[in-house]
Parts: structure tokens; sequence; C-alpha cells
């Protein structure tokens, strides 16, 4: 089969590897890295910024002179759009946070229990993105958030934004194959709720979901240090710990006292356990500790169902010293 002359939608694909040292690409070449369920097209923003100088006179009518205009910065920014969440993936971005190992022998467990008194050691990955025609290279790339949701329809989905180092075109030839998703469909989540941080032992079922979006900012950003180069010079902690998650539930009174949630509960702390996993062993379990910032009641209806809209804001335990923990059931053994 000849290669194609145009790049087409068909032949777009995003690739994750982990470097050997952040900030210098990985190289593609071969079947390395992991290929990405999501889609490539509008995922990347150069993050350029070019001062044209149009804010001043120049003498003539036109305000800008063609030998005028300069770069004084490139911050690109990788968006994974949300889509279907693969637990072959998702680690991907986890593992990019902290140092993660995964444990077991298959399904393997990737947890991320974020440090509450010390800098965790962040890891950087390239993604590679291609139409069969184009082909760009993304380096140093760290996550700046991660967005979760389900409801009653389809399967578990994930976005992820990543900041990175610098982004240029790229001769690898990849020839990676992407391997069977493990998808999660969204009706197989159950959440718990607990009175202390949740371990998966005296918890109380709640069965009144019917849908959830959590937001993970865990605090990473790009340093723009005078470094003698348009691009940043490192990625590094400087931001707060933060999450938030909305629950939309039932509007009975069942459903009201399980959770605790009615308009009086505003402020009060909640220990809650978002779990699922498939018959062939993957999945995904969110544990959490959380204040409740805001309730609507009679908020929406879903099918003709009355629900409320439940806002939670991650809050730090100081029994357990703990705030949140994901753990990812995976067929992914290793790092990429």
């Amino acid at each position: 089969m000849p290669s194609p002359t145009f790049g087409a939608k068909s032949f777009t694909k995003v690739i994750a590897k982990s470097e050997s040292t952040y900030g210098t690409a990985a190289t593609f070449t071969g079947a390395v890295g992991q290929i990405i369920m999501v889609d490539a097209l509008g995922a990347i923003d150069l993050g350029i910024e070019l001062n044209t100088g149009d804010d001043r006179t120049v003498g003539v009518r036109t305000q800008v002179l063609a030998n005028r205009p300069v770069i004084t910065s490139r911050a690109p920014v990788i968006t994974w759009a949300e889509t279907d969440a693969d637990m072959r993936a998702l680690p991907i971005a986890l593992d990019s946070l902290a140092t993660i190992t995964a444990t077991g022998a298959g399904p393997y467990v990737w947890t991320w229990s974020p440090s509450q008194t010390a800098v965790d050691s962040y890891k950087g990955y390239s993604l590679l993105l291609l139409d069969g025609v184009q082909q760009y290279v993304a380096s140093g790339c760290v996550p700046t958030e991660i967005t979760l949701s389900g409801d009653g329809s389809g399967t578990l989905q994930y976005g992820v934004t990543w900041a990175a180092i610098d982004i240029a075109t790229n001769g690898n030839a990849s020839t990676q194959t992407p391997a069977a998703p493990a998808l999660v469909p969204s009706r197989l989540f159950k959440l718990y709720t607990d009175s202390a941080f949740p371990d998966g032992s005296g918890d109380t079922e709640y069965d009144h979901v019917m849908s959830f979006t959590a937001t993970i900012e865990p605090g990473l950003t790009m340093i723009s240090a005078l470094d003698a180069s348009l691009v940043a010079a490192t990625a590094a902690y400087t931001g707060p710990l933060n999450a938030t998650m909305e629950l939309t539930v039932a509007s009975n009174s069942a459903a009201i006292a399980n959770g605790a949630w009615g308009i009086d509960e505003i402020g009060e702390q909640r220990y809650l356990r978002l779990t699922a996993l498939t018959s062939a062993g993957y999945g995904l379990e969110l544990r959490g500790s959380w204040i409740i910032e805001s309730i609507t009641p009679l908020g929406a209806d879903q099918d003709g169902l009355v629900v409320n809209t439940v806002g939670l804001r991650l809050a730090y335990d100081q029994t357990s010293t703990k705030s949140i923990e994901i753990a990812v059931t995976s067929p992914l053994s290793t790092r990429p």
C-alpha cells in the first residue's frame, strides 16, 4: 500500500512514550510507546506568543511592519478531549504525576496517592501526533488537568490537558499498532459512603447516583525562567492540589437521607468511594475526602426524573492525612 499523500482522519493517531530525560523528546522509531484512543484533530495548541508591535505608530498607514514581529515565548498545550477512557492508557497520565509502580500479576493496579507534605516526582512524556503526512512530537508533557465522567449511557469518559516544553516536526517511522482497549461501561460504577477515608471496608452502598463528573488539577505548571530559550525551563509543582466533583442524584427522600446531602449539610465533610470493575478485571476506583460546596435542589430532569445536583470540593482529611487516591486496574504492566 503506498504512503498517503494527504493527511486523512483515518490515519490520525497519538502515541505516548516516557522520557529518559525530562524535556528530551523520546524516539518513536519502531513499535514503541502506547497508542492513545483520542482524537488528534484539534489537540495541538502551539502556544506561540507573537509581538507584532501593532500598538505603536510606525509612520505609515499599515500598522504592522513586515520585519517587526518577534516571537517572545513558546508554551505548547496538548488537549485530549473527553473520550472513551481506556484503562490501558489512563495510567499514563497518573504515572506522569508521581512515581507509581504497578502491582499485581495482571491485571495491574496503578495507584496515584499524592503526597500532602512533599513534592511528588513527576515524569515527562513525549506525545507523537500524526495524520499520515504531518507528524509532530510534543516533549516534556505533564498533565495540568484530568477529567473523569460517566452517566447511564456509554463508557467512562476522560480527558487530559498536557503542558509541554516544546513541539516540533518529527520523522520517526513509528510502526506501533493499537492494542485491544479496556473500556468500562459507566453503569458499572457504584458510589459508597464511609465514616473515614475509604479503604473498601465498612462503607455503605449508595444507589441513587445518575451521573458524575470529576476534575483534578494536580498543581503542575511550566516554569518560564530567563534561560536563553523561548521555551519553558522545566515543570514544577507550584500550585495546590485541587479537585471538584459533581453528582446528580435522584430527587427522593431516600437519596437525600442516604447520602446526607440535603440543603442543611452544605460545608460538611464526606468520604466517598466511586468504583467500577469489568468482568475482565479492569476498572477504576476514585477515593476521596470532600466537602459539600453546593446543592441545587430540583436542579434538572433526566429521562423525566427530577434530579438534584451536588457540588463537592476536595478537602484534606487530618485523620488519614489524605485527600484523594485514584486506582486504575489495567492491562498495562509497565510505563511505555
